[in-house]
């Protein structure tokens, strides 16, 4: 008996003893009080850190230096003065590797024999490229994949995915972001910080110019109006003059020509009572099927900003544009729902303009902001408009209530298509031209396109 209750005792002992689950993740907040600062006691793993403000704003790496075996990083003269501090996320390794490890001391080794140093590892003489330099950190990847089937035949896939940061000479640094991937990826929409994976720059900058081709973000410059959010791909120029009599006087101007990646629009609905989610938006013009642009969305509930993440507010899939809101913000038929957002629009490719000045003198701070986005008219880019499709929207003016045309096209009988057959029918003696569904290689012909017009108009 007491050998069974002792057997007992050890299995329970043995299922209880698991093991301890180590989160290597570290998080601190630095004020900086001088350019080097020791940040843990272990090895830090290298390229684990992300460094951002109090504002959630991403500090890039060409700003900082970091020792991963001292564990110190050295900030640039930027981050020293700021007064607010950053907050610098990074992982570690479980044993600090710059601490000297031995089972002998050395004055307890005796060495017999002739010593012999490990040759130098030969570097190479010259005819080092561009992307060799010292002065630039380098990161990326290059993939490539073979892709077959059994409807198809093999197709060889490649990406490149490269980033660049560090300086150029002595007055010029670059920060670039290169790809050649076509489709970007939409990245999920729970955390509450986002890397666009659709983000390809190049920006060269020194202390008071900067430029960027590319993508970019333009947001609400100085001033109590023009509150823009806005994804935009083309260049901007960012430039800064002082006055040499007086220092405190300057001029900042910003000037960039660029094509919008989405188009903006704002919806307003009532929460339903107990349900969380998900909610499908919209676009402007009521389309029902939008993909919403990554980090542009605004979400208000009684007119309070919400947080983007899991363990906020809400969380977003852009692909399908459905907003779900998490436990810590319960939905009643009272909630009076905002969200601003763009989404992906290309029926015109759409252009602007922006353009914000700012000037610093002793008597006070004055600003002028330009902003100009409008559709190009001639370049359509989903959809061929005859002459007459052309008229008709010219003479609509700002009234498109009743810009509807007929929307069917004769292509011929195929069998991987919905197709229609054209006939009459009279309806309370009134003889009407419709369009049924059929499989009749003789009749079927016609491709028919449908527009949402609502309940019981169709």
């Amino acid at each position: 008996m007491q050998k069974t209750i002792l057997l007992i005792l050890f299995i329970l002992i043995s299922l209880s003893l698991r093991p301890q689950q180590l989160n290597n993740l570290r998080t601190k907040t630095l004020f900086p009080l001088s350019d080097t600062i020791t940040i843990d006691t272990l090895t830090i793993v290298p390229g684990s850190e992300i460094a951002y403000t109090k504002k959630n704003a991403i500090v890039s790496d060409s700003l900082y230096t970091i020792d991963y075996v001292k564990r110190t990083i050295v900030l640039s003269k930027q981050l020293l003065e700021m007064k607010k501090g950053i907050v610098i996320s990074y992982r570690v390794f479980p044993i600090n590797f710059s601490k000297s490890f031995f089972t002998r001391k050395k004055e307890e080794t005796n060495i017999v024999g002739p010593v012999m140093a490990y040759p130098n590892r030969y570097t190479g003489i010259g005819g080092e490229s561009f992307l060799l330099d010292n002065q630039l950190d380098k990161r990326g990847s290059i993939a490539r994949g073979i892709t077959v089937g059994n409807n198809q035949n093999a197709v060889i896939n490649s990406n490149l995915n490269l980033q660049i940061s560090g300086k150029i000479n002595n007055e010029m640094s670059i920060l670039a972001v290169i790809s050649d991937e076509n489709i970007p990826i939409q990245p999920d929409g729970n955390s509450q910080q986002i890397q666009d994976f659709d983000k390809v720059f190049i920006q060269l900058y020194n202390d008071k110019t900067k430029l960027i081709a590319g993508d970019f973000m333009i947001d609400k410059p100085t001033g109590y109006f023009m509150n823009i959010n806005k994804k935009a791909q083309g260049g901007l120029l960012n430039s800064t003059f002082n006055s040499k009599k007086n220092k405190s006087n300057s001029v900042e101007t910003t000037i960039g020509g660029a094509v919008t990646k989405g188009k903006y629009c704002r919806k307003t609905f009532k929460g339903q009572e107990g349900n969380q989610g998900p909610y499908k938006l919209t676009g402007c013009e009521n389309e029902q099927y939008i993909i919403v642009l990554a980090g542009t969305e605004m979400v208000y509930i009684n007119g309070r900003l919400q947080t983007r993440g899991k363990e906020y507010d809400y969380v977003m899939d852009y692909n399908t544009g459905e907003l779900t809101f998490t436990a810590n913000r319960l939905i009643t038929k009272d909630s009076r729902i905002a969200i601003e957002f763009e989404y992906s629009e290309r029926s015109y490719a759409r252009f602007l303009i922006y353009s914000a000045n700012e000037i610093k003198i002793d008597r006070g701070k004055f600003w002028l902001n330009i902003y100009s986005e409008q559709d190009s008219k001639n370049q359509s880019i989903n959809q061929d408009l005859s002459s007459e499709q052309k008229r008709l929207l010219s003479d609509s003016g700002d009234n498109i209530e009743n810009v509807f045309v007929p929307n069917a096209d004769s292509v011929g009988f195929r069998n991987d298509y919905v197709l229609y057959l054209h006939k009459d029918t009279i309806v309370n003696n009134v003889t009407y031209e419709i369009y049924e569904y059929s499989i009749n290689p003789v009749q079927a012909i016609y491709r028919v396109g449908f527009n949402l017009v609502g309940e019981g108009r169709g």
